[in-house]
């Protein structure tokens, strides 16, 4: 009955909205986590704590978590990957259904499903039932049972977050420390152009050019001389 329950919901999971598809997914990863591993819980939120409060010993603590999930990771290698490459093609079909939206929005008020749309959601779901069902046929033949199986395949998430993020703080650090520093003052001023007043101006020629007014006109601007007021002179051309 697990089995084609889990056949079920990935299908639909495969015709649903993205954050519909990423809501389910870490619910549940937690769920999952809670049933197999609790430690994995503790050890994220440890993880994440430091990140925050100490973020150079991230790293390390990822690092451990590792090696102590090793045995684990080398035993369930197999459903783990199966279970990374599923979220994976969740992830991608729904980010590339580009109807989805439409499609429930529609069966929940009645309004017209064209039968191409119906043929290419069906066709969908039954492909996707079909993938999940050939996978867990073969950890079937290695000794899996379904509870297992689905239960380690939905604990790839958090496995994947305890790894990268370190990372990811990392770069936000980096980009953190980017924003509080003069070089990103430098690098608005360079893209935007300096507002800063210059009390001693320097002047240049402006070429003659045509102008359009604001009703529309043409009118010409003859050659003159002008200040530049903020010290740059590709901003007062004209």
């Amino acid at each position: 009955m697990l089995h084609w329950i889990a056949l079920l919901v990935f299908g639909l999971l495969s015709i649903a909205p993205f954050r519909v598809v990423v809501i389910t997914v870490i619910g549940i990863s937690v769920i999952a986590a809670i049933i197999k591993i609790p430690s994995l819980l503790v050890m994220a939120g440890i993880v994440t704590a430091v990140s925050i409060l100490f973020p150079p010993l991230t790293l390390i603590l990822s690092i451990i978590f590792f090696l102590m999930k090793i045995s684990y990771i080398i035993n369930h290698y197999k459903a783990l990957l199966f279970g990374a490459g599923l979220i994976t093609y969740l992830i991608y079909i729904s980010i590339n259904n580009y109807y989805a939206d439409y499609f429930w929005s529609a069966l929940r008020f009645g309004y017209y499903l064209p039968t191409p749309l119906i043929q290419r959601t069906v066709l969908q779901m039954v492909v996707s039932m079909l993938i999940i069902h050939l996978l867990l046929y073969f950890l079937y033949r290695n000794k899996y049972t379904t509870k297992e199986a689905l239960i380690i395949m939905s604990t790839v998430p958090l496995f994947l977050l305890l790894l990268i993020l370190p990372f990811i703080l990392n770069q936000l650090e980096e980009l953190k420390d980017f924003l509080d520093t003069d070089t990103f003052d430098e690098f608005e001023e360079n893209q935007m152009g300096s507002t800063t007043y210059n009390p001693n101006p320097e002047l240049h020629t402006v070429e003659g050019h045509y102008r359009t007014n604001s009703d529309g006109s043409v009118s010409y601007v003859r050659p003159h001389v002008r200040t530049n007021p903020d010290g740059f002179k590709s901003n007062n051309l004209r």
